[in-house]
């Protein structure tokens, strides 16, 4: 094919008009020359047309990122040019002083004010990527394109495809027969499968102009499956006819066979070891058994003939057998091909079903807005283009290379087709449309980037422009890249490579051992093996070697970890890669990750910590929670935490106080407050080098749920939206994409497609020689899908500035049998013709002084050590706090007050949680107290006695839980399980079992250990407390009703400021005074006091608090329980609930009287209740007590001292 003249580009002389293209190299400077012809227009300079200014430069791109770096780059060019017009500044290139020759000296203050007027107005500047261009295009000018005003864009396209696929699926699948469904094999087996299979033929109508073929050509579904159908008649009838044949003739076709099977027929085609099964399969294949088609595919007449030994003797074929099998099997040889039609029918069917909903409901996905403007400038009379071309007298398209055939007509229309049929009235409007791209660098099949199309622009292109230096790469790297392009047979097919040069200095230097010689600039390793190597063998082995010299670069100091990028394929050799690069303590991050978040590890952990947090008191998803790998707990942490009460407690408190903040403050501050508590990101550094990537997932995670809770109403529907993205995790799209872990500088692991546009010091390419063959060839060619790895190998390696290493092996499969055309790129630059000739052949690259082919060094386990850095000055020591600031108001709890009692085991425990207790104190039971964890009297100690039999029940606040909710179940449903069971409810009966049987299950009670459960139940419920005084004999729990008892009533007052040493003082001074007991904390209480109460009820017209412990004492006197009650501070947790009880019943009772009203407070220790005592501690503070804490509560005089440091 003839080669189109080129010519070098002066970007000071290109002309600004008609339809001009230039092709640049990698690395030769493409997005500065379109900044300094956005320049030149800027100022007129060879601009024929009215003065222009950035919202009437078209300037477009491929992507939103690229977008963004142009207009940062022309912005910064433009300030600069006015800077040096004004004379501001000593920078000068080139470009600027033949500018300024050529517009003359005497106008430089007015061509500075105009690019400063340019610059200022870059926001505004008309640089968008093709479909938001497009979109614009459609909005603004929604008359002339025949649009809608108001569009928006399709969010689930996927969701909405999978509908009116199942739509067809229903019409077209369901009213056929049994027998019919074989000749939809190719469709799938369900609906999902067919979008998968049909979304390949989507590709191909939406690839060029012309969309869906006419609905009068579209093939006919029932027509095809009746023709399949009628096919699989014919092959049952015949299979019948010959199994009925051999039926029939059996004994005599058996002894047939064996005779000829032994005398015969060739061995090589009916092995020995095999007769006996051909023989058994066609006696069985006879008595209707299912058959084995390739068994019976040698029986033929034809093939039995064909197989003959010479001078073998022919079977005899009289009854006909052997034919009738022959027939069979040709008939099934021709089975119609009717899925490729089904499947186009399917796709025809559902595309135009989708087209037309996406106009019913005026929205668009991005494959619209091209060919809706596509539409639009090419329906007759249309003046869209005229429009377009007014307002944007000019366009400037990069990355040109990867348009298509929509983009390219769309523009031509405006800029370049449309010259031709101007009015003279057109014709004095001046336009240019200017092409910049690298053919060499089209790479983007896959999202529609067409070469031929771009071929076809550079055949009506009026110049064709190159730039030829490279200020990339050293210049010993770019002669051996020249080198390996020069000598491949036409690399680019009719796009001719041409070297490039650098300029003189070189922007890049080669690199250096540490003794100062110079490194090859490309070192090619060659693997050498005796036969092919498979995929995993040849990763394996160059991932182990590239990481290797890796290491041995970095520990002589030569490189350091962020100058090196190794480029891949795929995530997979990503994977492989980073693996060896681990295994030898170097830290890499992978730049191409395209996985969402929510198909993450950490986004599973996380749902199952939320429904922790909204479920704290289910101890099935505690478990779950704290078992997860993002909390990073050790296996004895979480076994101390499991069978520990107090370390249990401790969890519930903090899972209880995480959900206060969520519904305080909001998702998000609840996530940072437990990543800052449990110190998650040291924990995860302490466990591992993915710390960084696991941390960055959870935090976006947090953010995406933070925005997504916005629109959601309460922690319920949070959780139920994380749970549908962990179901489909693509369906959030880019915003959900993997964030890039760090910035620091580590080795930089990135696919080919990715690096397109960046560069690196130094660039590894050690899976070079891996290639993969299309499973779907309807796209693109195999030597089309070649063509586009040989630029990807371009790309790759134009990515360099000092050094290059590559591995190249043998491969499987790259030489099919008896074929000479190779299917690995490398092997076709390199002139490969047979899977023997790879060293031959490398020896043409290292004819270049520059490149150097060694055999593969070995791989070995030698580690990374990095080097410190060397800190010329002191560490800083940390600065003291000079002043105290007062604390800021937060909730406080019983169970706040208590946590860090002086002779507890919770020391150290945060003390932050604290404010955001809720409801600890009624819904937990309380730690487990060992005799020696007991406070006792000085020289006291605990007297041996018989375990209690209810002692026998497991200890943990799970359980203790679980009695507390089954009281509360059983006194809100009238304690059915003290009625004759004839008398309860069937509904009633049905619900308790469901309930119990769910609690039961999830704490994995044996059988005997939940009849203990119920036994203690029943006997607490029944028993007639006679702990309460002679006057109140006759009361018992099964009294309680929802009229006489208000469980888990709540109060919240003010502190004003109150110091729990105050609170210490008055309780100690009243309640048991002369015994031992653990001293609160010593804090200022600022805010709130809160707390629930079990139980809150009336007997007698006297009202009573009441709370259940199920903690486990050695026994039940009351000298052990009133120990167990100090050790645990619980004389200070019921003073508080008589104050809140004190307080309510004195704004609520007329008359109200401390002595008459209030009968005290009562604490059941549940496993006591066949004790002596029953396990009952029965006390009412005195009124003084209540009034002075009342008093306490309500003073605004704040301790002095009190507050924390900052």
């Amino acid at each position: 094919m003839s080669q189109l003249k080129t010519h070098k580009l002066n970007v000071q002389t290109l002309p600004l008009q008609g339809i001009q293209l230039i092709e640049a190299s990698a690395g030769t400077g493409k997005t500065w020359t379109l900044a300094a012809l956005y320049v030149r227009l800027i100022l007129g300079h060879g601009w024929s047309g009215d003065s222009l200014m950035p919202p009437q430069i078209l300037v477009m791109t491929f992507t939103e990122a690229a977008t963004a770096e142009l207009r940062d780059r022309i912005r910064e060019r433009l300030a600069q040019a006015a800077q040096f017009f004004r004379g501001q500044t000593q920078f000068a290139d080139d470009f600027l002083l033949n500018l300024q020759e050529s517009l003359g000296p005497e106008a430089n203050l007015q061509h500075a004010e105009r690019l400063e007027h340019a610059a200022q107005w870059m926001d505004e500047a008309a640089i968008y990527t093709i479909h938001s261009w497009s979109s614009r295009m459609l909005r603004q000018h929604a008359f002339d394109s025949q649009s809608l005003f108001d569009q928006k864009r399709l969010d689930d396209s996927a969701s909405l495809k999978l509908k009116l696929v199942k739509d067809y699926w229903r019409e077209f699948v369901y009213p056929l027969e049994a027998n019919q469904l074989g000749a939809l094999k190719d469709l799938g087996g369900s609906p999902e499968a067919l979008l998968k299979n049909i979304q390949t033929l989507w590709q191909k109508f939406e690839k060029s102009p012309g969309g869906f073929p006419d609905l009068a050509h579209d093939p006919d579904p029932k027509v095809l499956v009746q023709a399949w159908t009628q096919w699989q008649e014919r092959v049952l009838h015949l299979e019948s006819e010959a199994r009925q044949l051999l039926l029939n003739n059996l004994p005599q076709a058996l002894d047939q066979l064996v005779y000829a099977l032994e005398n015969d027929l060739n061995r090589n085609h009916y092995r020995a070891n095999k007769h006996t099964y051909f023989l058994r399969h066609l006696s069985d294949w006879a008595s209707g058994a299912e058959a084995d088609t390739d068994v019976l595919a040698k029986f033929t007449a034809e093939k039995l003939k064909g197989s003959l030994k010479a001078g073998g003797k022919p079977i005899d074929q009289s009854h006909g057998i052997w034919h009738a099998i022959g027939e069979w099997m040709a008939e099934r040889q021709s089975q119609p091909e009717v899925g490729v039609q089904l499947l186009q029918h399917a796709a025809l069917k559902v595309g135009r079903a989708y087209t037309q909903t996406k106009r019913s409901l005026a929205s668009f996905d991005f494959s619209d807005l091209l060919q809706r403007l596509h539409a639009a400038l090419h329906s007759p009379g249309s003046r869209l283009p005229q429009i377009i071309r007014t307002q944007f007298p000019v366009a400037l398209v990069d990355e040109f290379q990867d348009t298509d055939p929509w983009q390219y007509e769309s523009l031509t229309s405006i800029y370049g087709a449309a010259i031709g049929k101007q009015t003279i009235q057109d014709q004095q409007l001046a336009s240019a449309f200017v092409m910049i791209g690298d053919p060499k660098q089209a790479i983007y099949s896959f999202r529609g980037a067409d070469l031929p199309t771009y071929l076809k622009a550079r055949h009506s292109a009026d110049a064709i422009w190159t730039l030829t230096e490279n200020h990339r790469s050293s210049p010993e790297l770019v002669s051996a890249v020249n080198h390996v392009f020069d000598i491949a047979q036409a690399p680019f097919g009719e796009v001719p490579f041409e070297g490039v040069q650098t300029p003189v200095p070189a922007k890049a230097e080669s690199l250096r051992q540490a003794d100062g010689q110079a490194m090859p600039a490309l070192t090619v390793w060659h693997l050498d093996s005796p036969k092919p190597l498979s995929g995993k063998h040849y990763t394996d082995a160059m991932a182990s070697i590239c990481a290797t010299h890796m290491v041995t670069l970095l520990n002589q100091q030569v490189a350091q970890p962020g100058q090196m990028a190794v480029l891949v394929r795929d995530g997979q050799e990503a994977k492989r890669i980073r693996q060896a690069l681990s295994d030898r303590g170097v830290r890499s991050v992978y730049l191409s990750d395209r996985e969402s978040v929510y198909a993450t590890r950490e986004a599973l952990d996380l749902a199952c910590i939320l429904e922790a947090v909204l479920q704290a008191r289910n101890a099935k998803l505690l478990r779950a929670a704290i078992t997860t790998r993002t909390l990073c707990l050790s296996l004895a942490e979480i076994e101390h935490v499991i069978h520990a009460e107090e370390a249990w407690d401790i969890w519930v408190e903090r899972f209880n106080a995480w959900h206060l903040t969520w519904q305080r403050q909001g998702f998000l501050p609840m996530l940072y407050k437990l990543l800052h508590e449990q110190d998650i990101g040291g924990r995860m550094y302490a466990q591992g080098d993915n710390a960084e990537r696991r941390l960055t997932n959870l935090l976006h995670l947090g953010e995406l749920l933070q925005s997504a809770s916005q629109s959601l109403q309460g922690e319920t529907a949070l959780l139920r939206f994380l749970s549908d993205q962990l179901a489909n995790p693509q369906a959030q799209g880019e915003a959900a994409q993997m964030r890039l872990e760090t910035d620091t500088e580590l080795v930089q692991v990135i696919t080919f497609h990715k690096s397109k546009g960046l560069q690196y010091p130094l660039v590894f390419l050690p899976f070079v020689s891996n290639f993969r063959e299309d499973k779907d060839e309807t796209l693109r060619t195999p030597e089309e899908r070649l063509q586009e790895d040989i630029r990807l190998i371009y790309v790759a390696l134009t990515r360099a500035q000092q050094a290059l290493w590559m591995g190249v092996a043998n491969r499987q499969k790259d030489f099919k049998s008896k074929g000479t055309q190779p299917q690995s790129a490398i092997s076709v630059l390199l002139q490969r013709k047979t899977a023997d000739d790879l060293l031959e052949k490398l020896k043409t690259w290292s004819a270049s002084k520059d490149i150097a082919v060694i055999n593969a060094p070995r791989a070995d386990a030698q580690v990374f050590v990095p080097t410190m850095p060397v800190n010329s000055e002191a560490p800083t020591p940390a600065r003291a706090p000079s002043r105290t600031l007062p604390n800021a108001g937060w909730t406080a709890s019983f169970s706040a007050l208590t946590r860090n009692l002086s002779e507890s085991n919770l020391a150290n425990t945060d003390s932050g949680l604290a404010r955001e207790e809720r409801w600890r104190d009624s819904q937990i039971d309380n730690p487990v107290s060992q005799p020696d964890e007991l406070f006792f009297e000085e020289g006291a100690a605990p007297v041996p006695i018989e375990v209690p039999p209810y002692n026998e029940l497991s200890a943990g606040s799970v359980y203790g839980t679980l009695l507390h909710d089954i009281f509360e179940w059983q006194l809100k449903e009238s304690w059915p399980l003290l009625q004759n069971q004839s008398e309860v409810s069937a509904e009633t009966k049905i619900r308790w079992q469901l309930w119990w049987q769910t609690q039961a299950d999830s704490l994995q009670l044996k059988p005997e250990h939940q009849a203990l459960c119920l036994q203690l139940i029943r006997e607490c419920a029944s028993a007639q407390l006679n702990q309460l005084g002679s006057d109140q004999h006759c009361f018992s729990l099964a009294q309680l009703n929802a009229i006489n008892a208000w469980p888990e009533m709540g109060f919240t007052f003010k502190t004003h400021g109150v110091s729990t040493a105050r609170i210490d003082h008055l309780i100690g001074a009243s309640l048991h005074p002369n015994s031992a007991r653990p001293a609160l904390k010593v804090q200022q209480l600022n805010g709130l006091l809160t707390g629930f109460i079990d139980i809150v009820f009336e007997h007698e017209s006297r009202y009573f608090v009441l709370d259940y412990k199920s903690n486990k004492l050695p026994n039940y006197s009351q000298k052990s329980i009133t120990q167990s009650m100090l050790s645990h501070r619980y004389e200070v947790q019921y003073t508080l609930y008589v104050l809140a009880l004190h307080r309510l019943l004195k704004s609520r009772l007329p008359n109200y009287n401390y002595e008459q009203h209030v009968g005290g407070a009562i604490y059941l220790y549940l496993r006591g209740i066949d004790q002596l005592g029953q396990g009952v501690y029965v006390n009412k503070p005195p009124y003084d007590l209540i009034r002075q804490l009342d008093e306490a509560f309500q003073s605004n005089q704040h301790p002095v001292g009190s507050g924390v440091t900052a």
